[in-house]
């Protein structure tokens, strides 16, 4: 039979973020334009299900589809996330610090 040439990518991180299809989120929201960082006691942030992985029509990551994408009070976390390599590359870092 003929077949046909296919590509098929599975664009997954490494085992450190957990096999998502992005990196690791920075734990940071915006309140009237001033980004915080989330409270300790709010850690892990936890990424929400997106229907669909493409940039948003603005140009804003997939992340910017989801609607739960925000803290209890409604101010909207960071958009962007931690390529998977970022995270295993400064791992030693922890090791330095105190």
């Amino acid at each position: 039979g003929l077949g046909y040439r296919q590509i098929n990518y599975r664009l997954r991180d490494a085992i450190f973020s957990r096999q998502r299809y992005w990196g690791e989120p920075f734990p940071i929201y915006y309140k009237d334009g001033i980004a915080y960082p989330l409270e300790e006691s709010k850690l892990p942030l936890e990424l929400p299900e997106v229907d669909k992985y493409l940039p948003t029509e603005a140009g804003d990551p997939p992340l910017g589809r989801a609607k739960n994408w925000h803290t209890e009070e409604g101010y909207p976390f960071e958009l962007s996330t931690m390529p998977g390599f970022a995270g295993s590359s400064a791992y030693y870092l922890r090791y330095m610090d105190p």
